[in-house]
């Protein structure tokens, strides 16, 4: 019966041939642009779902009163998240720095890589998934950095990169404690290497300490220990006691 149905749709198609190539390639492009059109917004309904808590997860982004009107930038001041975690304990808040290019010297090549600084829970945090090290520990050390699978492969081939060693700077020793697997493209945090925030103190004791310094991007939890109205009151409160004089009339944080 198939075989029948088959022979009498070629013979039509070759009786028609310009009518049956336009209903065809329309019915062909009509395809095509609903997977692209689903593609995309499946893209986009599913930005940053791959993190198990997605939907408590909350970013802090700061509205600047400047001369030219209002901004809102997601950068915040550096010592905000380790404030809110020393002021509310049980607040879950991290931050991480925008990552930057510098010179990365492994086995005597130099490579200009960008890099992000994160807290130390960050990986607790956010749910990137690991290819190697323990994610709840990989930045407890000052002088341990997390790197993708990528970059693995491209500075020590097939052999095991837990352990070995980067220099940041030609001077500052790091060993790797982590490789990420492919980090998905809808994801709005991208990562190359990632060193602790403890990394910078070690040398640079004042670092995050300076509420005029906005450098980082700075997320919270809100899980079932608070509401989204609560944190925003937290913040208000929060940025009256620290902000210096100068800020506190002129920046507002709110969340996202």
């Amino acid at each position: 019966m198939l075989k029948n149905y088959l022979k009498i749709a070629f013979r039509n198609i070759s009786k028609n041939k310009t009518y049956s190539l336009i209903n065809i390639s329309g019915l062909a492009i009509g395809i095509a642009c609903f997977i692209l059109i689903f593609s995309y917004f499946y893209n986009e309904i599913t930005y940053d779902t791959f993190n198990k808590d997605a939907k408590d997860i909350y970013r802090i982004y700061t509205i600047d009163k400047t001369p030219q009107g209002i901004e809102k930038v997601a950068r915040t001041p550096d010592p905000l998240a380790s404030t809110l975690r020393n002021d509310f304990p049980s607040l879950n808040a991290v931050s991480i720095s925008e990552g930057i290019e510098f010179p990365v010297r492994i086995d005597g090549k130099t490579f200009n890589e960008k890099i992000s600084e994160a807290d130390p829970g960050f990986f607790s945090f956010f749910t990137f998934p690991f290819w190697e090290g323990n994610p709840k520990t990989a930045l407890n050390n000052p002088s341990s950095a997390v790197i993708t699978k990528e970059l693995a492969v491209k500075y020590f081939g097939k052999k095991d990169p837990i352990g070995r060693t980067i220099t940041l700077f030609n001077k500052y020793p790091l060993i790797i404690s982590g490789v990420l697997k492919k980090i998905p493209s809808n994801s709005s945090i991208q990562l190359n290497i990632v060193v602790s925030t403890e990394f910078r103190k070690s040398f640079y004791p004042g670092y995050k300490e300076h509420w005029w310094s906005s450098g980082r991007n700075t997320f919270v939890k809100c899980m079932d220990k608070y509401t989204p109205a609560e944190l925003k009151n937290i913040l208000v409160k929060t940025k009256d006691k620290y902000l210096p004089g100068f800020l506190k009339n002129r920046e507002n944080f709110d969340i996202q």
